[in-house]
């Protein structure tokens, strides 16, 4: 009787696990934002950052920043990761801008919004930022 029900939990694991379908694919999110409010007056660097979480369980799926290289909006974050198929994430978005010398940003704003990993792949998910 005990080697069936650890038979039955043994299949019950795989099938969960298989049933998971991570593909490798590029992800991207455009950012629409606006840095009319800045008041910065020698900006040095800019840096972009992002968190992406599962909606399910609010459990972190990647983050990461890089440069921020941009004079127009939209900005078009995009980078190649295992996506898991049919799934539903909340994207937040940070951008700073930096000025010489000075360990805390002169301008900054944040953005979040949910996408599912469909328009999350097909380029069809957005944050908005208002920069200050």
């Amino acid at each position: 009787m005990k080697k069936s029900i650890l038979i039955i939990i043994s299949l019950v694991a795989v099938f969960f696990f298989a049933s998971t379908n991570q593909v490798m694919a590029q992800w991207s999110v455009d950012v629409n934002y606006t840095d009319n409010n800045c008041s910065c007056t020698n900006i040095t660097s800019k840096t972009i950052e992002w968190e992406i979480r599962y909606v399910s369980n609010n459990s972190l799926y990647i983050s990461g920043s890089k440069p921020f290289i941009s004079n127009s909006s939209p900005y078009t974050l995009s980078e190649n990761d295992e996506i898991v198929e049919d799934t539903q994430f909340y994207i937040c978005v940070r951008i700073n801008y930096f000025e010489a010398a000075v360990v805390e940003p002169c301008c900054t704003g944040y953005g979040c919004t949910t996408t599912d990993s469909d328009k999350l792949t097909n380029g069809y998910s957005s944050v908005t930022i208002i920069m200050n």
